[in-house]
C-alpha cells in the first residue's frame, strides 16, 4: 500500500477490538485492561461577552472572550462576513470593531493547541442604523429635450457627509434614464432627456445606506421643454420669422438659409 505514515503507536499489548473515531477525530483503541484514546486533548469552555449599550454601525464594539483555562492559542472572532484572529493573552482575547446594522451574532472559537480542544462560544447584539438625510436636494430641474441635466446634492447625518451607499431612480415603477452617485467628494445627478417627450415628471430617488445607514427617499420634478428655434429675415413689406418646435435638439445652420439682420426693427409674436 502506497501512502504517508501518519503517526505509528506501540500498546505492548494485543488490541481486543477495531479501533474507532469520535466526532471530534479522537481515535480509540483496547487491549484487554486499558483503553486507549489517541488524539485526545483536554476539553476547553469560552464565554463571549459584549458591554451592554446602545451601539450604532458607526460605534466600535468590543468583543471579550474569556477561556475557563490559561491556555496559548489564538482565537477566531466572525460576525457575518466579518473575520478577525487574535492570539489570546491567556485567558482572554478581545476585539474591538464596528459591526453591520441589525441583529449580530458574534461568535468566538479557541482554535484548540495540542493540549485543549478547539472550543466556541458566542453572544448578540443588536446594532441600529444612522439616520441620514438628503442635504441641498432641488425640488425641481428644468432642461430641454436632448439634454443632460445634471445636479450636486449630499448626503448627510449630523452635517458629515456620507460617501457610501447607492442611488435607484425611479419614474412611478419604471427606471428612467438617469442615474446617481458620489464622485469627487460630492453626490452627483444625472438626467437623460433623449427620450423623453416634453412635459413634466416625478423622479422619485431612494437612498440605500446598506448595512450602516438607514434608507431615504426623495422626489424631483423634472421639466422637459420642447426645443424652439427663431430666425428672421426681411422682405420688401415684412419681416419673416421662422420658428421651429421640435424634441429634437436643432442645429440653427441646417435649418435656415442665409438671413439678413436687421436693426431698429421692433415687433411681437405669439407661439
Amino acid at each position: 500500500v502506497e501512502g504517508n505514515l501518519l503517526w505509528n503507536v506501540a500498546l505492548n499489548a494485543p488490541v481486543q477490538t477495531q479501533m474507532a473515531m469520535d466526532k471530534n477525530g479522537v481515535i480509540y483503541v483496547s487491549t484487554a485492561d486499558t483503553l486507549y484514546a489517541l488524539g485526545y486533548r483536554d476539553p476547553i469552555s469560552i464565554e463571549v461577552s459584549i458591554p451592554a449599550g446602545n451601539y450604532t454601525a458607526l460605534d466600535e464594539v468590543t468583543i471579550t472572550a474569556t477561556l475557563n483555562e490559561t491556555v496559548e492559542g489564538t482565537v477566531t472572532f466572525t460576525a457575518g462576513d466579518l473575520i478577525q484572529v487574535v492570539a489570546d493573552n491567556g485567558t482572554t482575547a478581545e476585539w474591538t470593531t464596528t459591526l453591520p446594522g441589525g441583529e449580530q451574532i458574534v461568535t468566538a472559537t479557541f482554535d484548540g493547541n495540542d493540549d485543549y480542544a478547539t472550543a466556541s462560544g458566542n453572544a448578540t447584539v443588536t446594532i441600529s442604523k444612522v439616520n441620514v438625510e438628503f442635504d441641498g436636494f432641488p425640488e425641481m430641474v428644468m432642461g430641454n429635450c436632448g439634454e443632460t441635466i445634471s445636479f450636486d446634492f449630499n448626503i448627510t447625518y449630523n452635517n458629515t457627509l456620507v460617501k457610501t451607499g447607492s442611488i435607484s431612480i425611479y419614474e412611478g415603477e419604471n427606471r428612467p434614464d438617469a442615474s446617481a452617485r458620489f464622485r469627487n467628494d460630492v453626490w452627483r445627478a444625472w438626467i437623460y432627456t433623449w427620450d423623453l417627450a416634453p412635459g413634466e415628471y416625478e423622479y422619485t430617488f431612494v437612498y440605500d445606506g446598506g448595512t450602516t445607514y438607514n434608507s431615504i427617499n426623495t422626489t424631483l420634478e423634472v421639466i422637459v421643454l420642447p426645443n424652439v428655434v427663431a430666425n428672421a429675415k426681411v422682405a420688401d413689406d415684412k419681416i419673416i420669422v421662422d420658428i421651429i418646435i421640435t424634441r429634437d435638439i436643432v442645429d440653427e445652420w441646417m435649418q435656415f438659409g442665409e438671413y439678413d439682420t436687421f436693426e431698429d426693427a421692433t415687433g411681437k409674436f405669439t407661439i
